[in-house]
């Protein structure tokens, strides 16, 4: 939890500035996987980047899960599986950091079916979603971009729901990842970007 800036028996002029702050402060932090352990040593030993790719093309294709949902499932950084997946700036990714093909290497088809069937504690995606919809997102927006029910995000925004999926939380925290840098609400695009969102 962040501590704010203000103090507490003072209300500074830019209070509710602090308070905002604070509140996306801990958004950032709610996001991200935990990547402490990736060390960029230049001793460390990269790995073929190809084999990882075409596993998750396989699990992509199998499962239809997309791409962002995949890394937060398997706790790695979205942008790394994005230039995995599609290149940077259109050429192949030809290393990756051991740690992340580890994490992508025990990601396998049984672990994403059973992440839609194992139930875990809901704060992480009960904050995404109050923290989008404090932006402007609706819940209607959020559904059809995470192809969640609504009544189930409005379950999960407001306390009634005492538990969801691993595969509900990582699909609502690959939403948020990729809405996060948007001022204000758009209207979905097309594209591939949305379609393989996940």
């Amino acid at each position: 939890m962040m501590i704010s800036q203000c103090l507490p028996d003072h209300r500074c002029v830019s209070h509710d500035r602090c308070l905002r702050d604070d509140r996306d402060a801990e958004f950032l932090e709610l996001l991200g996987p935990d990547c402490d352990d990736l060390d960029t040593d230049d001793e460390i030993d990269w790995v073929d980047a190809a084999p990882f790719r075409a596993h998750l093309r396989r699990l992509i294709r199998e499962t239809g899960v997309g791409w962002r949902t995949l890394a937060a499932l398997a706790e790695v950084p979205a942008a790394t599986v994005q230039r995995l997946l599609l290149g940077h700036p259109g050429r192949p990714m030809r290393q990756l950091h051991p740690t992340i093909a580890k994490r992508l290497f025990y990601l396998s088809l049984d672990v994403v079916r059973d992440a839609a069937i194992v139930p875990i504690r809901p704060a992480r995606s009960r904050a995404l979603i109050c923290w989008l919809l404090s932006q402007g997102w609706s819940l209607d927006e959020l559904s059809q971009r995470a192809g969640l029910p609504g009544a189930g995000l409005a379950e999960l925004a407001d306390g009634r729901s005492t538990s969801c999926t691993q595969l509900t939380a990582a699909t609502v925290r690959a939403v948020a990842q990729q809405l996060s840098d948007r001022a204000t609400p758009m209207t979905p695009a097309a594209g591939m970007e949305l379609a393989i969102a996940g």
